[in-house]
């Protein structure tokens, strides 16, 4: 019997969260149309493309709505069970909340694998697909600010990123606190593992004169790594783990700032813990309902936090930045804002 009662919430559950990221995603996905159709007609800019966009840009606007989602699908859930005493049921035949509640801990964990599923294997190629197709106004393509790098005994500035080759790139050969050359080329594309540079100017300081020359295709080994390339044309949220690490590791070898690429890699590390801070935020909620009924204000309420945790989300993270502080606190402080919510929730109750 008690295999059955988990089954029987783990389903009822699980039903109503893929309905409600169902419902949220259309609901952001026609508002992301909506704005996209101001774009189209520029250029080569067409409607096929907005939907494409759409399409695989999909991925990202799913798992960033699963907390949410989990939060008013766990409620509606247990709800309905609630409203037609099946809650109270189980809770006369001698089941604890948390027993209760197990069912629904299986609907997290669910959820929370088909998170990290989406954020390291699907995102992080679907999302460069979603770029493409949004940049196709103005015929912009793909495009990236510059970055400095150090490679072997030479400094590279490159100003920009463009379809994956560098643009207006200089290069100072150092040895010692000496430059013994520098290096100028409006761009280089990538062959294999090798970066061909077509034109360059290239400027000499010797004992008593500095020379200019001119070559011509130029191969240049090992200039920046692929992964890293890959790593500097794709937002931070939209990397996997692994290549957050990767790219973290090479800015801070290369004395560059990385706090925005740390700041992601926590949050998605954390992530699993905010699905299951929405469970916690759920329970008060619903046993309460037993008592004082009235779904659709819990719903509405549910909806509410769900927001505010949302917002939490996006706005503190960056703020911790911006003054500051290490990018973990930035993303551990939505999840204790959430756990305060769910504080709150719990005194309340407690004091009905």
């Amino acid at each position: 019997m008690m295999i059955k009662i988990d089954r029987y919430i783990l389903w009822t559950t699980f039903i109503t969260v893929i309905g409600s990221l169902v419902l949220l995603s259309i609901i952001e996905t026609f508002f992301t149309f909506l704005n996209e159709l101001g774009d189209v007609g520029q250029e080569n800019y067409k409607v096929s493309d907005v939907l494409l966009y759409l399409l695989y840009d999909l991925p990202v606007r799913l798992n960033r709505m699963i907390p949410m989602g989990l939060l008013l699908g766990i409620l509606i859930g247990l709800g309905q069970l609630a409203s037609t005493n099946e809650l109270t049921v189980m809770r006369a035949a001698t089941l604890s909340k948390f027993r209760i509640l197990r069912g629904a801990i299986f609907t997290v964990i669910i959820m929370s694998v088909f998170s990290v599923f989406l954020s390291e294997v699907v995102i992080p190629k679907s999302s460069v697909q979603a770029e493409i197709y949004q940049n196709k106004q103005s015929n912009k393509t793909v495009v990236q600010d510059g970055f400095w790098a150090i490679s072997n005994s030479e400094i590279l500035n490159v100003s920009a990123i463009h379809d994956g080759n560098l643009k207006n790139i200089t290069m100072f050969d150092i040895e010692g606190q000496t430059i013994k050359n520098i290096i100028q080329a409006p761009d280089a594309r990538l062959d294999r593992k090798d970066w061909i540079m077509p034109e360059i100017q290239k400027i000499t300081f010797e004992d008593e004169i500095i020379v200019h020359s001119s070559e011509s295709n130029i191969v240049v080994p090992n200039l920046i790594d692929k992964r890293i390339l890959d790593a500097l044309i794709a937002k931070p949220e939209n990397l996997s783990i692994k290549n957050l690490w990767r790219f973290i590791r090479y800015m801070e070898n290369n004395g560059l700032d990385s706090s925005e690429y740390r700041l992601a890699f926590w949050t998605k590390i954390f992530s699993p813990l905010m699905n299951f801070v929405m469970l916690v935020i759920v329970a008060p909620l619903i046993f309460s309902q037993n008592r004082q009924g009235n779904l659709g204000m819990r719903i509405f309420l549910g909806i509410m936090i769900g927001l505010v945790i949302y917002l939490a989300t996006r706005i503190l993270s960056h703020t911790i930045l911006i003054f500051g502080y290490p990018p973990i606190v930035g993303a551990i402080l939505p999840i204790i804002v959430a756990l305060l919510i769910a504080f709150i929730l719990f005194k309340f109750v407690a004091s009905k």
